[in-house]
């Protein structure tokens, strides 16, 4: 009687095992059955914002369920990040995040994760730093030669201590090998009205932040932080076309918790990708200032842990590393 029914709940627990393998590749297979949200950690109206809602919109072409927008604000991005890596891991729950808070600011923050705590589908794009100025420099070159001449005497405008704009100039002050005084702002807002006013010589700032100003005249830029030029600044030279190989910005990244299923993470990259490299979202995103530029997982993955690794030195030389 026992082997019987010893045998029967072999069975049952056979059949059990073989009922849930066959609903997970089922779902699998299937995915998505319903829509899928898109944790944007910034507040709504801002550019990640903007670009994650532009992604959503296109993906209705691609993507066989919706993709919903949820502006998950706080903490610098920590919060929204959080989120997405406490999240159930069955590609219902993504993130458009940056390698600020997916990166560099892990360095200077708390946060209850790291690097390695969830998964790249792909890069979407970014928006690269820029030098703008009302200066009398009209190329990075004289900019470069005064400062060496005049160290600390350029006042550098940057949208706070700890950003991705600051350590991009900090890290091109460098390889540049010149001095000039870090003036931190509480936003980009701030330093570039100090900018148009004569109060800062330069202006740090994101592109799609000063690109209005330079197209009317009122403002120059000398370069691009990128290793290519800016779609929307074609006839700006990046720092490397002028002999100085620095690349700074914020980049976007499409992530996921760890533990989605591969064949998951495969529809969700192939959609991404046709989404970057729509003809109406490349032209709808370069018009604000954005970079669309897809690249895959593992090239991303190596981006972020090359930044990683270049802020923590950087941010280790500035005394900024929290304890």
């Amino acid at each position: 009687m026992k082997s019987i029914r010893k045998a029967i709940l072999s069975y049952v627990f056979i059949f059990v095992l073989l009922q849930a393998f066959i609903g997970t590749t089922y779902a699998q297979g299937d995915y998505p059955i319903k829509p899928v949200n898109l944790i944007v950690p910034w507040p709504a109206g801002g550019l990640s914002d903007i670009i994650g809602r532009l992604i959503a919109e296109t993906g209705r072409k691609y993507f066989p369920q919706p993709l919903i927008v949820v502006n998950r604000p706080g903490a610098s991005g920590i919060a929204g990040m959080q989120e997405l890596v406490n999240s159930k891991p069955d590609g219902y729950t993504t993130a458009f995040a940056t390698n600020s808070e997916g990166g560099s600011s892990l360095h200077i923050l708390h946060a209850a994760y790291t690097i390695d705590s969830y998964t790249i589908i792909c890069r979407t794009g970014g928006q690269p730093v820029c030098i703008a100025t009302k200066g009398p420099w009209n190329s990075l070159k004289e900019f470069v030669d005064y400062t060496r001449k005049n160290p600390d005497k350029v006042r550098a405008g940057v949208p706070g201590l700890g950003t991705i704009v600051r350590l991009t100039g900090e890290q091109f002050a460098i390889k540049a090998d010149i001095k000039f005084k870090v003036v931190p702002f509480k936003g980009s807002a701030p330093s570039l009205t100090a900018l148009m006013g004569g109060h800062i010589e330069i202006g740090l700032m994101n592109v799609p932040e000063i690109i209005s100003q330079y197209k009317s005249g009122e403002l120059k830029i000398l370069c691009v932080f990128s290793d290519q030029r800016s779609k929307p600044l074609p006839d700006v030279p990046t720092t490397r076309e002028q002999g100085f190989d620095v690349v700074g910005g914020a980049t976007q990244f499409i992530i996921v918790p760890n533990g989605v299923a591969k064949q998951i993470r495969e529809k969700l990259d192939g959609a991404m990708k046709k989404i970057v490299e729509d003809p109406e979202f490349q032209k709808r995103t370069t018009e604000l200032g954005y970079n669309p530029s897809y690249a895959d997982s593992e090239t991303s993955k190596a981006l972020i842990k090359a930044w990683y690794k270049t802020s923590g030195e950087l941010y280790n030389m500035l005394g900024m590393k929290k304890e």
